[in-house]
Protein backbone atom coordinates (compact mmCIF):
# COMPACT_ATOMS: atom_id res chain seq x y z
CA UNK A 1 0.00 0.00 0.00
CA UNK A 2 3.14 2.08 -0.14
CA UNK A 3 2.96 4.77 -2.58
CA UNK A 4 6.23 5.51 -4.88
CA UNK A 5 8.53 8.56 -3.79
CA UNK A 6 7.17 11.74 -5.25
CA UNK A 7 3.73 10.33 -5.89
CA UNK A 8 0.87 12.23 -4.09
CA UNK A 9 -0.34 9.79 -1.66
CA UNK A 10 -4.29 9.35 -1.59
CA UNK A 11 -6.18 9.39 1.57
CA UNK A 12 -6.67 5.46 1.68
CA UNK A 13 -3.23 5.20 2.09
CA UNK A 14 -3.18 7.97 4.83
CA UNK A 15 -6.00 5.93 6.63
CA UNK A 16 -4.01 2.68 6.01
CA UNK A 17 -0.85 4.56 7.72
CA UNK A 18 -2.89 6.07 10.68
CA UNK A 19 -4.41 2.31 11.38
CA UNK A 20 -0.89 0.77 11.39
CA UNK A 21 0.71 3.00 13.53
CA UNK A 22 -2.21 2.51 16.28
CA UNK A 23 -1.18 -1.21 15.62
CA UNK A 24 2.64 -0.57 16.26
CA UNK A 25 1.61 1.67 19.34
CA UNK A 26 -0.46 -0.96 20.68
CA UNK A 27 2.61 -3.35 20.15
CA UNK A 28 5.46 -1.09 21.58
CA UNK A 29 3.35 -0.71 24.78
CA UNK A 30 2.21 -4.04 25.58
CA UNK A 31 3.18 -5.38 28.86
CA UNK A 32 5.74 -7.22 28.61
CA UNK A 33 9.62 -7.33 29.88
CA UNK A 34 10.86 -3.41 30.30
CA UNK A 35 7.74 -1.84 28.31
CA UNK A 36 9.89 -1.16 25.58
CA UNK A 37 8.17 1.73 24.19
CA UNK A 38 7.67 3.48 27.34
CA UNK A 39 11.38 4.63 28.73
CA UNK A 40 9.89 7.52 31.05
CA UNK A 41 6.80 8.84 32.52
CA UNK A 42 7.28 11.40 29.71
CA UNK A 43 6.80 9.00 27.36
CA UNK A 44 3.95 8.11 28.81
CA UNK A 45 2.89 12.11 29.10
CA UNK A 46 3.57 12.39 24.82
CA UNK A 47 2.00 9.31 24.04
CA UNK A 48 -1.61 10.09 26.24
CA UNK A 49 -1.05 13.85 24.60
CA UNK A 50 -0.66 12.41 20.75
CA UNK A 51 -3.63 9.98 20.95
CA UNK A 52 -5.71 12.90 22.33
CA UNK A 53 -4.91 15.24 19.20
CA UNK A 54 -5.42 12.46 16.99
CA UNK A 55 -9.09 11.78 18.64
CA UNK A 56 -9.64 15.41 18.36
CA UNK A 57 -8.77 15.17 14.63
CA UNK A 58 -11.23 12.29 14.02
CA UNK A 59 -14.41 14.18 13.91
CA UNK A 60 -13.36 16.03 10.90
CA UNK A 61 -12.09 13.08 9.13
CA UNK A 62 -15.52 11.44 9.93
CA UNK A 63 -17.50 14.75 8.64
CA UNK A 64 -15.29 14.81 5.31
CA UNK A 65 -16.08 11.25 4.40
CA UNK A 66 -19.71 11.88 5.29
CA UNK A 67 -19.61 15.26 3.01
CA UNK A 68 -17.71 13.49 0.08
CA UNK A 69 -20.88 10.79 0.32
CA UNK A 70 -23.80 13.40 0.49
CA UNK A 71 -21.81 14.97 -3.09
CA UNK A 72 -21.55 11.67 -5.08
CA UNK A 73 -24.69 10.05 -3.70
CA UNK A 74 -26.40 9.88 -6.60
CA UNK A 75 -23.50 8.21 -8.54
CA UNK A 76 -22.96 5.45 -5.41
CA UNK A 77 -24.86 2.05 -5.52
CA UNK A 78 -25.49 -0.81 -3.17
CA UNK A 79 -24.44 -4.23 -4.27
CA UNK A 80 -27.91 -5.57 -2.40
CA UNK A 81 -29.65 -3.07 -3.49
CA UNK A 82 -30.32 -0.93 -0.56
CA UNK A 83 -31.06 2.20 -1.50
CA UNK A 84 -30.69 3.65 2.10
CA UNK A 85 -26.63 2.37 2.52
CA UNK A 86 -25.41 5.96 1.37
CA UNK A 87 -27.47 7.94 3.79
CA UNK A 88 -27.30 5.30 6.75
CA UNK A 89 -23.12 5.55 6.44
CA UNK A 90 -23.18 9.29 6.38
CA UNK A 91 -25.44 9.36 9.23
CA UNK A 92 -22.98 6.45 10.92
CA UNK A 93 -20.01 8.63 10.08
CA UNK A 94 -21.53 11.69 11.47
CA UNK A 95 -22.17 9.77 14.66
CA UNK A 96 -18.71 8.37 14.54
CA UNK A 97 -17.22 12.25 14.21
CA UNK A 98 -19.62 13.14 17.34
CA UNK A 99 -18.76 10.53 19.94
CA UNK A 100 -15.14 10.55 18.57
CA UNK A 101 -15.90 14.72 19.63
CA UNK A 102 -16.90 13.40 23.35
CA UNK A 103 -13.74 11.21 23.60
CA UNK A 104 -11.13 14.06 23.03
CA UNK A 105 -13.10 15.79 25.80
CA UNK A 106 -12.61 13.16 28.30
CA UNK A 107 -9.04 12.38 27.39
CA UNK A 108 -8.17 15.85 27.05
CA UNK A 109 -8.01 16.77 31.01
CA UNK A 110 -6.36 13.11 30.96
CA UNK A 111 -3.22 14.68 29.22
CA UNK A 112 -3.20 17.60 30.80
CA UNK A 113 -3.04 16.00 34.10
CA UNK A 114 -0.50 13.46 32.46
CA UNK A 115 2.16 16.64 31.98
CA UNK A 116 2.73 16.72 35.71
CA UNK A 117 3.60 13.38 36.33
CA UNK A 118 7.78 13.06 36.87
CA UNK A 119 9.49 10.42 39.02
CA UNK A 120 10.17 11.81 42.25
CA UNK A 121 14.20 12.37 42.86
CA UNK A 122 14.18 13.54 39.19
CA UNK A 123 15.96 16.86 38.03
CA UNK A 124 12.49 18.18 36.39
CA UNK A 125 12.30 21.78 37.29
CA UNK A 126 8.34 22.47 38.45
CA UNK A 127 8.57 25.77 37.37
CA UNK A 128 8.84 24.72 33.69
CA UNK A 129 5.46 22.98 33.58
Amino acid sequence: MMSKPGVRQDAREQAHRAAEAIRQLNHHTLPHEDWPGLDSVQDLSDVVTELTYMVGRLPQACEQQSLWLDRHAEAIGDDRGDPSTVEELQESLLLIGEEARKLHELMSPSAATASHLHHPGDDRDPEMT
